[in-house]
């Protein structure tokens, strides 16, 4: 039985807002605007052209007190639009409270909570009718996904600017706060030489690991996801070649430093091509109990496109902060082509949306790709130039071929150790 309710409003904090701009313009104008406040989050018509007039008084450096609005409203014909003398009465009265600044921040919140409420019942009617009326569950799907957008800028509290005093403070701040402790800018890598190249990963960042097949492109990337997970970080693996078994397989054999075969494949996999001694199966356990209690999550669903990748890393940062996610690999992500779009525009636009993602949640994305015989990026050019780190495997050393903030060109005497699945310094190897 559908039941008729009310939409959301909040006109009491509506009007909290309008008297404190009108009472203490200097203070309070400017915080409003700066919090996102629009005209179209008030719910009465009214406030929303009182709002629009105090705006542009502002903006236009014009006083902004009850007078000078009501003065201004007057002269474009639309005082009694505003509720006349009745309406600025009430206003009036409210100005007699004064408003502290959590105060004015509840009564924020509030605002764009209930616009965000009205906005989302809109978009739900409107996807009601469009599933209804024979749209693909896609288009429907893409229409809620856009709201979903919608309603999360609504409700966003983060400013767009940063002074260059305040953005000078941090800067200063994480220089001192590094020089004392010895801290890396970003998280370690796991490779020494790796982060003393480039001072480790940082947030905001595409690292592309380049290489030819069975190169060891994706070993590289589950290794150097290890101190994160050890500092207690959240990491998002999207495997589209490998199963979950075959990814927790190697991170086995990485962290343990464990003959992959003897994961793989217990009754030939222990020494001399025997079945597995005790000692194997205890060390195995081992790493896996250690393993077992980090915050690693991995995905496997076939077909993956884009914009799950996106939907679904979003989703779990929307349940705690991520530090890593990895999408194995960028090559075999799938997808509708758009119209006119050629294989290398098509990836393009993927490696354009990893950083995107990888700004958006403030983590680091890692995506191997792979090389062609000439030992370039195969089918796209331009997923290096959207990349801040890029990093090619080849015989003879890691390759540094693009660091942001970084010296590049240059080489790290790593090699991969297939058995152990993990690179190790070349005259480390046994």
């Amino acid at each position: 039985m559908k039941i008729d309710q009310p939409e959301p409003t909040a006109l009491i904090p509506e009007d909290s807002i309008l008297s404190a701009m009108m009472t203490n313009p200097n203070r309070w104008v400017k915080k409003c605007k700066g919090a996102g406040l629009t005209p179209a989050m008030f719910f009465k018509r009214q406030n929303q052209l009182i709002f629009e007039s105090i705006s542009k008084r502002h903006q236009k450096s014009l006083d902004c007190d009850f007078r000078s609005v009501i003065y201004q409203l007057k002269k474009m014909g639309i005082y009694d639009d505003c509720g006349g003398d009745e309406r600025f009465e009430i206003l009036l009265a409210v100005s007699d409270l004064s408003v502290t600044p959590s105060q004015l921040e509840e009564h924020l919140s509030e605002v764009k909570d209930t616009f965000a409420r009205r906005k989302a019942l809109r978009h739900a009617e409107r996807a009601k009718e469009a599933a209804l009326s024979g749209e693909t569950s896609q288009d429907v799907l893409d229409s809620l996904k856009t709201a979903i957008e919608d309603i999360r800028l609504t409700t966003s509290q983060k400013q767009s600017f940063c002074t260059i005093k305040e953005a000078l403070r941090i800067a200063a701040e994480e220089m001192e706060k590094r020089a004392e402790n010895g801290d890396l800018p970003g998280i370690s890598t796991g490779i020494n030489q790796l982060d003393f190249i480039g001072g480790g990963i940082k947030p905001g960042e595409l690292w592309i690991i380049g290489g030819k097949t069975s190169g060891g492109k994706s070993a590289l990337s589950y290794q150097m996801v290890n101190p994160a997970l050890d500092a207690g970080g959240k990491v998002l693996i999207f495997t589209l070649e490998m199963g979950v078994s075959e990814v927790a397989a190697r991170m086995i054999a990485c962290r343990g430093r464990i003959n992959m075969r003897a994961i793989t494949n217990p009754q030939n996999g222990g020494k001399n091509g025997g079945p597995l001694t005790n000692s194997d199966c205890e060390k195995i356990k081992k790493t896996s109990k250690i393993l077992s209690e980090k915050n690693l999550l991995i995905s496997d669903e076939p077909g993956m496109s884009i914009d799950y990748i996106m939907a679904q890393a979003e989703a779990e940062a929307e349940k705690g902060e991520i530090d890593i996610v990895v999408v194995d690999y960028v090559q075999l992500i799938q997808g509708k082509r758009l119209s006119g779009e050629n294989r290398e525009q098509e990836l393009s636009r993927y490696s354009k949306s990893l950083k995107q993602l990888a700004k958006k949640l403030n983590c680091a994305v890692f995506s191997p790709v792979q090389l062609n015989d000439e030992g370039r990026i195969r089918e796209s050019r331009s997923i290096s130039h959207d990349a801040d780190v890029v990093l090619t495997i080849t015989d003879e050393a890691l390759r540094v071929d693009k660091w942001r903030s970084a010296q590049r060109d240059q080489q790290v005497p790593l090699c991969l150790v297939g058995e152990f699945q993990r690179f190790e310094l070349i005259t480390a190897r046994k």
